[in-house]
């Protein structure tokens, strides 16, 4: 297990459309450490 991957998929015909807004989330996490609320439904349990 690493600690420091993240995966964005699942965007099927639409990546070009959703991609933006998932890497801007991906990247407050990244930086910030803090999960953005956006990405709570996508979490693993």
């Amino acid at each position: 297990m690493h600690d420091n991957v993240f995966v964005a998929t699942g965007h099927g015909m639409l990546g070009v459309t959703l991609g933006p807004a998932t890497g801007k989330a991906l990247a407050e996490y990244y930086l910030t450490g803090r999960r953005p609320n956006v990405l709570d439904p996508f979490r693993f349990r």
